[in-house]
């Protein structure tokens, strides 16, 4: 009787004896219980509260999908994550993980408290309130405000920092309605393109389907819809890092910071969800870093290969790998104003007698040489 001292709502509600005697199911436990609540009469409140929690599990387990679930369960991983590393001797870190798993369950076996919908039929614009993973180590609900583009065109949405969203069709964005001062975390469902105020001391991060983007100023475009088996990011500008959701979780409950990806302009990350496999290479079209001021910047007159090379790199950021030696008697002459960056490469390579290959995040160029 005395292991119940200490419960707080949440901890009743998963509570087998608890369940049934609140359920009217199982008579013989309804004795212990008015003898408990004699016993601790300060405890009624908490009983209440658990009683209904119980009763809204009930109504409301047949009104939540499956996206839904996984959904919350990954914004309760976030926080979980960052429950302090304790001593595994310590029973309070044991209770401390045993309420927050318990918790989860409840959410994914009865779906209770996960959206509160305040929306009309067509409307773009939802608020959501949860009980996420702050309500379960003592802090207060958190309210998020929720669009979701149901358009097929793009969705601008201004966030609280002054950073912008722009969200593809079905693609769904929660925020908070003021960041947190350490760090401002939204949870995207589809496809966004990030535009993000660079702030150093106020991280910006964003979680896509069990993919963690952080970014501190820089624009990017994360494509990770409901049930696609990927997640793709794709950096424009500045620099990103990405790690799986679950490697952060691991990572906090060993006492080290996970392993992750970092992205530069015209890189990619490809995040397998099955496997949690995390890869990177160059995006399909490599795009220009700065619009040239003048096209003749891609005129070559007789320039040797090791210049027309670095231009490129220093153009597109994209590192290509070569023999200085074996190519140092080849030159070209050639405009490439208007041709992308694989079709300068193609004419490039069919100048000098040489291909080149993708490897990852940088062009591979091979060749016989040129003759002096």
């Amino acid at each position: 009787m005395n292991k119940y001292l200490d419960y707080q709502a949440e901890d009743f509600v998963v509570d087998e004896s608890f369940q049934r005697w609140a359920r009217g199911t199982a008579p013989e436990d309804q004795s212990f219980w008015e003898e408990w609540l004699r016993q601790n009469p300060q405890r009624r409140g908490e009983i209440e509260q658990a009683k209904d929690l119980l009763n809204s599990l009930q109504k409301r387990h047949t009104h939540i999908t499956d996206a839904e679930i996984e959904r919350e369960v990954e914004k309760l991983l976030v926080l979980t994550a960052e429950v302090p590393v304790r001593s595994l001797d310590s029973g309070r870190l044991f209770s401390d993980w045993l309420r927050i798993a318990a918790s989860v369950l409840l959410l994914v076996g009865a779906g209770w408290g996960v959206w509160h919908l305040a929306a009309e039929p067509g409307r773009t614009t939802r608020t959501a309130t949860l009980h996420s993973y702050t309500d379960l180590v003592g802090n207060s609900p958190v309210a998020l405000i929720e669009r979701f583009n149901q358009s097929e065109k793009f969705l601008t949405v201004k966030l609280p920092d002054g950073s912008t969203v722009r969200l593809g069709q079905d693609s769904r964005l929660s925020y908070p309605p003021v960041f947190a001062a350490a760090r401002r975390e939204v949870y995207l469902t589809g496809r966004g393109y990030f535009s993000v105020t660079k702030r150093p001391e106020q991280p910006f991060l964003v979680y896509a389907n069990g993919l963690v983007t952080k970014v501190l100023g820089t624009s990017f475009t994360i494509n990770a819809p409901e049930e696609a088996p990927n997640v793709v990011v794709s950096v424009h500008t500045g620099r990103v890092s990405v790690y799986p959701l679950y490697a952060r979780g691991r990572a906090a409950s060993q006492g080290f910071r996970p392993n992750a990806l970092f992205l530069t302009p015209n890189q990619q990350a490809f995040f397998v969800r099955g496997d949690e496999q995390l890869t990177k290479k160059l995006i399909q079209e490599p795009t220009l870093l700065e619009i040239p001021k003048s096209k003749e910047q891609f005129v070559f007159e007789n320039a040797p290969i090791e210049e027309v090379f670095q231009t490129l790199q220093r153009a597109y950021g994209v590192a290509i790998s070569y023999d200085t030696d074996l190519l140092k008697n080849c030159y070209l002459t050639a405009p490439l104003e208007e041709e992308s960056l694989f079709e300068k490469l193609d004419i490039i390579c069919k100048t000098i007698g040489a291909t080149y290959e993708v490897i990852e995040t940088q062009i591979v160029v091979t060749g016989k040489g040129c003759p002096p």
